[in-house]
């Protein structure tokens, strides 16, 4: 009798350890809900079932609040598993942070690609010629004439990262600046580093801060 109470005790402890156990839809509707801690979980669990699978990599993509990397993860999935069944939203997710960052030509790429592709999806217009991407920076704009260009210096989800990133700038006395940049609801904090009249001095500055920050800074005009 003790025996079989033990035997009960285990199975429900084993139970008890899988309670939690979601899958990608559960973990995006987690994130949906602002439930990021869930969907951690869920993660943690996947990368210790199946890391190399698709889903996790996604999951794993989508959690990473540091723009540039979750890109790079996002591009490793599509271009691994282009029928994968969130293929649109990585090709989604590489069209926004191309625009975020200024690479238009790029993220037009994308969106055609993704239109093409998917012409179904939810993140693909409907119709029509391609869309001027509404992208919209918010604050940072220059008040003095002639001042035409900046320097982006990095884009993320997660505004405590591009806050420390402007900080630590700052203290080594350099103006960087936060700019929010909604692309097709997506929202990204965007720091950037002084005001220049030319590009060729933005050039300079950002070869400055590629060396003595180890980032990879990009010239960009500033918009009207």
């Amino acid at each position: 009798m003790r025996i079989g109470k033990i035997h009960i005790l285990i199975l429900l402890l084993f139970a008890a350890s899988y309670s939690f156990a979601g899958n990608l839809t559960d973990a995006l509707r987690y994130i949906d809900n602002g439930e990021i801690d869930k969907a951690k979980q869920i993660l943690a669990e996947m990368m210790k079932k199946s890391p190399d699978s698709s889903d996790a990599l996604l999951l794993d993509a989508i959690l990473t609040t540091d723009a540039s990397k979750a890109l790079e993860k996002f591009n490793y999935i599509y271009s691994n598993n282009p029928t994968f069944k969130y293929a649109d939203l990585c090709l989604f997710r590489i069209y926004s942070y191309n625009y975020a960052i200024g690479n238009y030509r790029t993220a037009e790429r994308y969106l055609t690609r993704l239109r093409n592709e998917f012409p179904d999806s939810p993140y693909a217009a409907a119709e029509g010629e391609l869309p001027k991407i509404n992208g919209k920076v918010i604050a940072g704009k220059s008040s003095a004439p002639g001042m035409n260009y900046t320097i982006q210096v990095g884009a993320f989800s997660n505004y405590s990262n591009a806050k420390n990133l402007a900080n630590k700038i700052k203290q080594d006395g350099f103006n960087s600046r936060i700019s929010k940049k909604i692309v097709k609801g997506a929202i990204f904090n965007v720091v950037t580093v002084g005001f220049f009249s030319t590009k060729e001095d933005a050039a300079k500055t950002a070869e400055k801060l590629k060396r003595r920050f180890s980032l990879s800074p990009k010239v960009s005009k500033i918009p009207d």
